[in-house]
């Protein structure tokens, strides 16, 4: 799509992001790495994928996906979708345990609500969201 028209439709009311036009350069970039490196497909990035450290290596070379954001969306494909290569749970730590830490962990009403608060605690304690002291 035209880089101009992607913005257009991203500002159009309501708008798909707080920052339209840094999300159409995000989107488009993200659509062209897509094209040029799994032909198009989204879904290439985790099928047959031989291990969870590829996994998490291939969501990495995404734009706009960090190492933290990888992690959660291996851990998202993990418990949503069923994506299970070997050692997605150590590839993905600490994402991948039980607590209430990402957007992967929320699965029924109330959730949001118990993520938040478990953040606020472990912000009280000085810790960040994987758990690890801050400052």
């Amino acid at each position: 799509m035209d880089p101009d028209e992607l913005e257009a439709a991203c500002r159009t009311k309501p708008a798909l992001h707080r920052y339209p036009a840094a999300m159409a350069k995000r989107t488009q970039a993200l659509c062209g790495h897509l094209v040029d490196e799994h032909g198009g497909s989204v879904t290439a990035i985790w099928n047959e994928v031989p291990d969870g450290r590829t996994l998490v290596r291939r969501l990495r070379a995404l734009p706009g996906f960090g190492p933290e954001k990888s992690k959660i969306f291996a851990a998202l494909l993990a418990k949503r979708f069923g994506v299970r290569p070997e050692g997605w749970e150590d590839a993905t730590s600490p994402f991948s345990d039980d607590e209430l830490r990402s957007v992967a962990d929320l699965a029924a009403p109330g959730d949001l609500d118990r993520l938040r608060a478990h953040r606020q605690e472990l912000k009280a304690a000085g810790r960040d969201k994987q758990g690890r002291p801050t400052g």
